[in-house]
């Protein structure tokens, strides 16, 4: 039997309708939750007045306003302001992952656990010009000058020819798609010294940067670069160390714009 193949421009409408799913079904959940914090809110007043004190209130003569320092409606509603810096937490998640739909973006977001030694290697996007662009991360534990922790990041950003990518073995990475998730994978560092001397020596494939950063343990760190024809590149994320002390967790996003034309 034949096995099934997907065209290109199929998978990336399949992913498409499944990115737009989960968009439809996280909202669902965040409003089901406003909803219950609410009603919460609502009935809170009600649940703790006491029967006591509104029968005694209403036998000592006269209602009177309460003073406006008093009424809690003046004053910041916990529930509220929960509700609020969770919808614009919401709001910002959904902004991002629908981003790449809206414009000429492409974006991966990846968690993953790099033993020590090894590399994560993410993107695979093509470009304009028909080559594959690859990030190469390589985090490792450095001491500060106080004797704590924190995370050095070495990355190169490099665009492959298709010879190239099918050659260093990144050809599993490649994707059409704009905006992936989970899409990652650990080299250990052979691997890694391959691609790159392959890079080298290729005269289609190019080295296009080598930031490098350091951030705190839990901390957000951003590398930014744009090129000469203004297409941009960002990666933003976090760094732990691995519970059981043997790498670093690296939680990030890569968005990569191309130029106006």
């Amino acid at each position: 039997m034949t096995p099934l193949r997907l065209q290109p421009h199929r998978i990336r409408t399949i992913l498409t309708i499944a990115i737009l799913t989960s968009l439809v079904v996280v909202v669902f959940v965040q409003q089901s939750r406003i909803r219950a914090l609410e009603q919460a809110n609502a009935d809170g007043p009600e649940r703790m007045a006491s029967p006591n004190i509104r029968t005694e209130s209403a036998k000592a003569g006269p209602r009177h306003a309460p003073p406006a320092n008093r009424d809690h409606r003046s004053q910041k509603d916990p529930l509220g302001q929960a509700r609020d810096e969770h919808m614009a937490a919401v709001e910002k998640q959904l902004a991002e992952i629908s981003a790449p739909l809206l414009g000429d973006m492409a974006s991966t977001m990846f968690n993953a656990d790099v033993k020590n030694g090894q590399s994560v290697v993410t993107g695979g996007y093509r470009t304009a010009d028909g080559r594959n662009q690859f990030t190469i991360l390589k985090p490792r534990v450095v001491m500060d000058r106080n004797g704590g922790k924190q995370i050095e990041i070495d990355s190169n950003l490099i665009a492959l020819s298709q010879q190239d990518t099918q050659q260093s073995g990144l050809d599993s990475l490649a994707t059409n798609a704009k905006n992936t998730l989970q899409h990652a994978e650990s080299w250990e560092e052979s691997d890694v010294s391959g691609t790159m001397d392959l890079l080298r020596n290729s005269t289609d494939s190019e080295h296009l940067g080598q930031p490098r950063t350091i951030v705190g343990l839990g901390e957000t760190f951003t590398i930014e670069m744009t090129s000469d024809d203004q297409s941009s590149y960002a990666l933003s994320g976090t760094a732990e160390l691995s519970p059981d002390g043997s790498g670093v967790v690296l939680k990030a996003r890569i968005e990569q714009k191309e130029a106006q034309k």
